[in-house]
């Protein structure tokens, strides 16, 4: 059984309910990987500390770390591809309620989040933090080359870029290699166009 979204605004039941052969159980899944992984239940519950004591709980497949053992293993559903919860407007499955909500605002059109001084909506509060800085021209993202900020961490990424080289989109059918993804695009078009 696979547990559906009746509206971003609405409830969607607590579900102890399971996908297939995965389990979910109190809202965590006991997966198999976790024991595959982890080898004991007490290997997955034995806290590793990774900055000042505060993520106690370590993945071991991709080594992203938690404060609490039940979000760890929430965590694991997503290694075991475990996705109960149906989007009903598009079939998407999600590892969780709150990843499912967060989709449902995408297809209600509802932008929860507002902000203060242009009254521009939007569907999650990180979204909102980051559109402040424009008003506030706070850029916390510096490049350790050449010194330019940025306002999100994905274009510093982008930016550099510039000064490594590194060129990780590429054309499928020249063997063409791009910087970015709307370079990329912008070359795929030049096929279409011939």
């Amino acid at each position: 059984m696979i547990i559906s979204n009746l509206g971003a605004s609405e409830l969607i039941t607590d579900g102890r309910l399971f996908a297939g052969n995965s389990r979910l159980q109190q809202n965590v899944c006991n997966s198999s990987l976790s024991w595959t992984e982890f080898q004991s239940e007490r290997n997955l519950k034995q806290p590793s500390v990774v900055t000042s004591g505060q993520k106690r709980f370590i993945c071991k497949v991709c080594q992203k770390g938690y404060s609490l053992e039940s979000t760890l293993k929430i965590h694991m559903c997503v290694h075991e591809d475990i996705n109960p919860y149906e989007c009903k407007f598009c079939g998407k499955l999600f590892t969780t309620k709150n990843d499912l909500k967060r989709h449902v605002l995408i297809h209600t059109g509802e932008k929860p989040f507002t902000c203060d001084i242009c009254g521009k909506g939007f569907t999650q509060n990180g979204n909102l933090n980051t559109h402040m800085r424009t008003h506030t021209g706070e850029k916390p993202y510096s490049c350790p080359t050449c010194g330019k900020s940025f306002t999100v961490k994905s274009n510093l990424k982008r930016h550099e870029r510039i000064h490594t080289g590194e060129k990780p989109y590429k054309c499928e059918f020249w063997g063409r290699n791009f910087s970015t993804q709307s370079n990329l695009k912008k070359h795929t078009e030049t096929h279409e166009n011939k």
